[in-house]
């Protein structure tokens, strides 16, 4: 453990307000620990930095951005000391939980990493399932009879969850596994409130915002037994000493077949070669995306992207990790096209020398054009409509979001029942496309921790794209090449 990265960490988290606090802060504050869980991972017996450290950036992370995908996707730290069932970790240790390569855009770095890695002497299969967007539990079994669940944690044991989660195990018979060899068995998953359950469990709980922010609610551990009944669990892996699956496929085909549990909405691919691969995986998220929103039968949980990932596990495994952060044989495609509001707000400021990284922040305004309430030169002004009746914002010399008046009303209320009104935009390619500029007012889906997805004030996205050319309706083929800029992109 570095004394000099721990003082700058804790120098950072002094003077971290959660009540005043800007994009950058939380960004900085995300990359500190996802190191910190690096490390962990790494089994090397060095921390970046002490518990107590750590469990204060992830409690200020819970309450300033309790969606992100720290705190959904890897195991967290729990307080050991008080947790029961860590006699039930030795899987945990020996199998610790790794973060999946997230991929926003098929033309993204991430996406050309998984490529790079990706088989090219023959075609592979793949495996794919939806991400369920819960929270993160395993549950032990010893000879086949329940014995402990906990959350997630940095190759530990993280919060006891033994007498809630063992409710939901009650109703779909799974307290005993007759299928299992004898010893320590875990299986890991998601606890998920289903959409089907929402209206019961806000008869409990009106505050309840959301499926996600519902499992928090009922599986509290003040939570009666009624409330964790409405929650269920879906298994996505099965870890045992004398089990061995030859294919992603098998093992959900076990946990499922065989054993009982829900496993995630899965399907293979077979035959997918390289240079054949973004075609298809564009092909089957069109597919899944009208199964999974099909409004006559949607899809039962808050689900917010895909996991494929090589269905071999021979192939998986030999392709190995990054060292100790991710496999290089399956991805988490997030797709902005689920993002189920359209929002609308105000570039504050652009800032090209990050490239392709995160740019300026988006003052965000609401759903709604005429929901904000703007107050310019001491005159009030109820709606942009109103406001374009007498300003041309484009040229106005200061930022307009100042100029709103119920700023603090409005915002994208996230899945935990927040509301973020500032988020960082991404893809500088379609910055371009849509001539943003500061001032200038962005339509966009909010994409979580990713940022927002820009699109058309339809509502419709812009599509993955490979350079400024690409040309879908923004402008004509003319209006791009004719430009001494467009031919300088080009």
């Amino acid at each position: 453990m570095s004394k000099g990265i721990e003082f700058e960490i804790g120098s950072f988290l002094g003077e971290f307000d959660v009540t005043d606090y800007t994009m950058s802060q939380v960004e900085k504050l995300e990359d500190y620990i996802e190191q910190a869980n690096t490390i962990a991972n790494m089994k090397t017996g060095e921390l970046l930095v002490v518990d107590a450290i750590y469990n204060e950036m992830v409690s200020i992370l819970r309450q300033v951005k309790p969606d992100s995908h720290l705190l959904t996707e890897l195991w967290e730290t729990g307080d050991e000391d008080n947790v029961e069932g860590n006699q039930y970790t030795d899987l945990l240790v020996k199998n610790p939980m790794k973060s999946i390569l997230t991929v926003k855009s098929f033309n993204s770095a991430e996406m050309g990493i998984f490529k790079s890695n990706y088989p090219e002497d023959e075609p592979v299969t793949l495996h794919g399932s939806l991400k369920e967007n819960g929270w993160g539990i395993r549950i032990a079994y010893m000879d086949g009879e329940y014995v402990s669940a906990t959350s997630r944690a940095r190759a530990s044991a993280g919060k006891d969850l033994t007498r809630q989660v063992g409710v939901v195990l009650e109703k779909k018979g799974l307290l005993t596994l007759e299928d299992v060899p004898d010893g320590l068995a875990e299986v890991r998953g998601e606890l998920l409130l289903s959409f089907n359950n929402l209206d019961e469990a806000r008869a409990y709980n009106p505050n309840i915002v959301s499926a996600f922010s519902g499992v928090a609610s009922m599986a509290r551990d003040s939570a009666s037994e009624e409330e964790n009944a409405l929650l269920d669990f879906v298994a996505y892996t099965i870890i045992h000493e004398d089990l061995e699956f030859e294919s992603k496929s098998e093992e959900y085909r076990y946990l499922k077949e065989y054993l009982g549990f829900e496993v995630p909405l899965n399907w293979t691919i077979e035959d997918v070669t390289i240079d054949e691969l973004e075609e298809v995986l564009e092909d089957t998220l069109a597919e899944i995306e009208e199964e999974v929103f099909n409004e006559a039968e949607p899809y039962e949980y808050f689900t917010d992207g895909v996991v494929i990932q090589i269905d071999d596990y021979a192939t998986f495994h030999a392709l190995g990790d990054d060292g100790g952060k991710y496999n290089k044989g399956n991805i988490a495609l997030k797709v902005g096209a689920w993002s189920q509001d359209n929002y609308y707000g105000y570039v504050q400021y652009i800032d090209f020398s990050k490239g392709k990284s995160k740019l300026s922040p988006v003052a965000i305004l609401g759903t709604e054009p005429n929901q904000a309430v703007f107050e310019i030169d001491d005159e009030i002004y109820q709606g942009l409509d109103e406001v374009m009746e007498y300003h041309d914002i484009e040229t106005l010399n200061f930022n307009l979001a100042d100029c709103v008046k119920n700023y603090k009303d409005l915002g994208v209320g996230t899945a935990s029942g927040n509301k973020v009104r500032r988020v960082p935009l991404y893809e500088v390619a379609n910055m371009i496309l849509l001539g943003i500029t500061p001032n200038s007012i962005l339509y966009f889906k909010y994409g979580g921790e990713a940022g927002v997805v820009p699109c058309r004030e339809d509502g419709s996205l812009i599509k993955d794209i490979k350079g400024v050319n690409y040309i879908d309706g923004l402008f004509t083929e003319e209006d791009i090449i004719g430009s001494e800029e467009g031919e300088e992109w080009a």
